[in-house]
């Protein structure tokens, strides 16, 4: 078995990890052609966007198949690029290759950037390869910053990263109040005080954030989503609140609000550290997973008793809150 450890590999046209042959020793360098047992080869394409840009491809020349562990991240590039490429084992296949990806921030800013790919280890039946760093450069002209207009706070957080990105679909208040659309990530951020002026609010959507933002209605707001639900906000309601999360709902730190009921779903744990909630009618949670866990620390309960009621009651739960009571409904 053939063992590469502790390697920094510098730039070249191509770049990778060499062996002379297990008779001879193990001798590692670079390699500008397809001779490396494990390579870093550059796209030579320019990040020009906020969507996701390959730019290099981590190739297996070891003739035998790679089950690789690596990470990637961006240096030098003063903030503009973000790797998007999924950081998890890959089998990488004889003559195989993983592609990696980046992409802007839309923040004006343009020049070479050196992609690090760190390779924990690629391990095959006759060889192993440890603790390797490749490196290529990576161009970038990244557009100019462009918020989402006033007028329209919502959006399609395409990417997943909480951030508006140009390009990514906008929404009005009026679009919010009938909103449903299973394939986005809805996100209000930074968006101050939404008020639907007496018209009911119903959200769908594949993941539901609001931050740093309140969503106001005389009406009843509902808010589903397939995904999770994340909120740091403040939702208020004449007609009640209702939140159902088909997987996580992080809500430390929000404030919910409503003259009826508060109704929290939820199939995979539900988080309500120094959250407030206020209801004149009942507040509820309800955990449809096993494995999730209600965790309300400091938690602060003001409805018709003054007590969250979860279910089941067999459902884990964690802290003790500011105000009220917790108990099993």
């Amino acid at each position: 078995m053939l063992v590469v450890a502790g390697v920094v590999v510098g730039l070249a046209p191509t770049v990778g990890l060499t062996t002379a042959g297990a008779d001879r020793g193990v001798s590692v360098g670079t390699a500008p052609d397809g001779s490396a047992l494990l390579a870093l080869e550059p796209a030579g394409t320019t990040v020009t966007n906020p969507s996701e840009t390959t730019v290099a491809t981590l190739r297996n020349n070891a003739g035998e198949a790679l089950n690789t562990a690596y990470s990637v991240s961006v240096d030098g590039d003063g903030g503009a690029l973000t790797a998007v490429t999924a950081e998890t084992p890959t089998n990488l296949d004889p003559n195989g290759g993983t592609d990696i990806a980046v992409k802007c921030k839309p923040n004006g800013q343009r020049g070479t950037a050196q992609l690090q790919v760190h390779v924990a280890e690629a391990a095959g039946d006759g060889v192993t390869i440890q603790n390797a760093l490749l490196t290529v450069d990576v161009a970038y002209d990244c557009p100019g910053g462009g918020g989402r207009p006033s007028d329209r706070p919502a959006f399609d957080d395409a990417d997943g990263d909480g951030e508006y990105d140009e390009g990514e679909e906008t929404y009005s208040v009026e679009e919010l109040e009938n909103f449903e659309n299973r394939s986005v990530r809805l996100a209000i951020k930074d968006a101050g005080t939404l008020d639907a002026r007496g018209q009911r609010v119903s959200i769908e959507a594949r993941e539901i954030l609001i931050q740093n933002a309140t969503l106001r209605s005389n009406k009843r707001v509902s808010l589903d989503a397939t995904g999770a639900v994340t909120i740091d906000g403040e939702i208020e309601s004449n007609k009640g609140i209702q939140i159902d999360a088909g997987g996580q709902m992080a809500a430390d730190y929000a404030q919910l609000r409503s003259k009826r009921d508060v109704s929290l779903s939820a199939s995979g744990s539900l988080l309500l550290r120094f959250a407030t909630i206020d209801a004149k009618g009942a507040a509820t949670a309800t955990l449809q997973t096993q494995n999730g866990n209600l965790l309300v620390q400091g938690l602060s309960v003001r409805d018709d008793d003054d007590t969250l009621v979860y279910t089941p009651a067999d459902a884990s739960v964690s802290g003790t809150p500011s105000r009220g009571s917790v108990e099993a409904g």
